[in-house]
């Protein structure tokens, strides 16, 4: 029998191919991550890339799902990656690559939604010195201006429904690109500082900084951001730099950006309380003055500052699939708005109390939001999918795939003029999304629960034991 020597002595250069190819593999070993997450952003581009290639979206609803769809299992095997891996160039690659798809995206003619128009109609306006909240865009008084942005703008007997910040900003983007891919351009700048910031309160709690793939590589974030131009990010960023502030211990700032988030979106009213205990009450004197102020240029308007808003309380009624439910039961809307409105009051009663990390209060009342409320377009998603860069549940993953189906409701809308929902696929959506959802609160009782079972050694019974160095 040939030993080990033998065959080195037969063949000289076996010892050095042996060695060649252990080192190789432990080479590849510690690359693999990188490889692989490197060949999941490829995959992901040339998806995006057929995305783009699709052309109007809106007539091919069904060929852009399954683009969308096809994304889901690269998106999570990288994340999977990133999660489990931390390093510099795994960061630099997934910011590479989430840079690119929102780039390949930002091409493509915004057909999934039409809001973007509306943003570039509301700007336009403002620069010729009127007010959006006092004329909706059929009202005769605006028909000298109209264009051909004017065409495409959505629910033309509505007035302005946006805050006075995203006016603001509409009137600023407009004046310097006067186009509709300046916009996307700049809601893309935005995104990139809600990264930043996602990347700021990830250091600050000493974790992965990789785990930014979970918003940087989102799919829907980058589709409805780099591809169909939603502003959602402002608010979205003006909230999360408001956290890092406050957890910084800059309050006036922190109060300052809380009070932008407000004027871009309504629904961060909510989230006041839960900066109250961190910031002391002289400063909070800083709110309403902004508010104020912020208002201050459309005061003219008066009731027309919410009017629209009131039309999209009481008219709009889409994908709400637990606000569906509940009217069925009590047969009423106003009984469910105002059932809806105390859950949500004593959610945020109960996270003040049984929670003190701010991130996570935050998370569980915007998630409670988007399940409540009557109204769910897929982009409203942007407001949570942030926070699964610090709490990664798999349910809100997900449901950043599901929700997308709702765009069925195009077909019909574009080719018919009609808006249809389906039930069927109303449960597509969220069946799978509640299922897991429910599975993963379950399980992670039980590993609480195993927890506080478990026993704990007394090292006091061992004395030498406390010679040596104990686990805490």
């Amino acid at each position: 029998m040939k030993t080990l020597d033998t065959k080195y002595t037969l063949f000289p250069n076996f010892k050095n191919y042996t060695l060649a190819f252990a080192k190789f593999q432990l080479i590849f070993r510690s690359h693999l991550p990188i490889i692989s997450l490197v060949c999941c952003g490829l995959a992901s581009s040339l998806t995006y890339l057929k995305i783009l290639g699709t052309g109007d979206l809106r007539s091919q609803i069904p060929q852009f799902l399954f683009y969308f769809l096809m994304l889901s299992p690269f998106y999570l095997v990288a994340s999977y990656i990133a999660s489990h891996t931390s390093s510099r160039r795994l960061l630099f690659a997934i910011l590479l690559f989430a840079f690119v798809f929102r780039m390949i995206l930002l091409f493509t003619v915004p057909a999934l939604s039409d809001d973007i128009y509306r943003y570039a109609w509301e700007g336009y306006l403002q620069t010729r010195g009127i007010n959006p909240y006092l004329y909706a865009p059929s009202a005769p008084q605006l028909l000298p201006y109209r264009n051909e942005i004017w065409h495409f703008v959505n629910n033309k007997e509505v007035a302005a429904i946006y805050p006075p910040l995203s006016q603001f900003v509409n009137a600023l983007i407009y004046l310097i690109s006067n186009s509709i891919p300046g916009f996307k351009i700049a809601f893309i700048i935005l995104d990139g500082m809600v990264i930043w910031g996602i990347l700021k309160l990830l250091q600050r709690r000493s974790n992965n900084l990789c785990n930014i793939i979970f918003y940087a590589w989102n799919p829907l974030v980058i589709v409805e951001i780099a591809g169909s131009g939603h502003s959602d990010v402002l608010a979205v960023g003006l909230i999360l730099w408001s956290a890092v502030l406050c957890l910084s211990h800059r309050p006036i700032k922190s109060v300052l950006l809380l009070a932008g988030a407000i004027l871009s979106k309504i629904y961060p009213l909510l989230m006041v309380p839960l900066f109250f205990r961190r910031i002391q009450y002289r400063h909070w004197l800083w709110l309403p003055l902004t508010l104020l102020l912020g208002y201050l240029p459309y005061l003219k308007a008066s009731q027309g500052l919410f009017s629209a808003l009131s039309y999209y309380k009481e008219k709009w009624r889409f994908n709400g699939f637990l606000f569906e439910v509940l009217t069925r039961k009590l047969s009423s809307e106003v009984a469910v708005e105002r059932l809806v409105t105390v859950v949500i009051l004593v959610l945020i009663t109960v996270c003040l109390i049984k929670l003190d990390d701010l991130l996570r209060q935050l998370y569980w009342v915007v998630g409670a939001i988007l399940l409540l409320v009557p109204t769910l377009f897929p982009w409203y998603l942007v407001w949570i999918i942030p926070f699964l860069c610090f709490f990664p549940n798999p349910a809100w993953m997900l449901f950043s795939f599901t929700s997308a189906i709702s765009y069925y409701v195009l077909i019909d809308w574009w080719t018919l003029g009609i808006w249809r929902q389906n039930h069927f696929f109303l449960a597509l959506e969220y069946y799978p999304f509640f299922g897991l959802l429910f599975f993963t609160l379950i399980k992670s009782l039980i590993l609480k629960g195993m927890q506080r079972t478990e026993p704990k050694l007394n090292w006091s019974r061992y004395p030498a034991a406390n010679k040596v160095a104990r686990p805490d």
